[in-house]
């Protein structure tokens, strides 16, 4: 997950961590200890993945960091699918009875407008 800033050249200096790649690994870190915590700090856990998830979404969308556009389209694609996920949790945490059929439907949504804005910021 490191970027170069000049892919042609092979030194290790020339690597940084992406903003949108940071935020991302911050929601996969709390999706990996939210279920170990107790229910008490549950949802605090569930809304921080659901507010990183749209900010991830949103800054990659703005920063386009990958030099290969089709890469920039899929992760978009990939962080609207995962928002989609991330808000569906919180709804059926809060006892909103949420059908697989229309979580996965507003994964596809998301996971589509995700990789429409790529295309979209890209060619404006």
């Amino acid at each position: 997950f490191f970027l170069e800033i000049n892919p042609l050249s092979k030194d290790p200096l020339a690597c940084f961590l992406g903003r949108s790649e940071a935020l991302y690994l911050v929601l996969k870190t709390l999706v990996i200890i939210g279920p170990l915590l107790t229910a008490r700090w549950l949802m605090l856990v569930v809304v921080a993945m659901v507010l990183v998830s749209a900010t991830t979404l949103m800054l990659h969308i703005y920063e386009q960091p990958f030099h290969s556009h089709v890469t920039n389209t899929l992760r978009g694609a990939m962080y609207g699918g995962v928002f989609a996920m991330c808000v569906g949790m919180l709804l059926s945490m809060n006892g909103v009875a949420v059908a697989v059929e229309v979580t996965l439907g507003l994964m596809a949504a998301l996971s589509i407008f995700g990789a429409l804005a790529c295309s979209w910021r890209r060619s404006s």
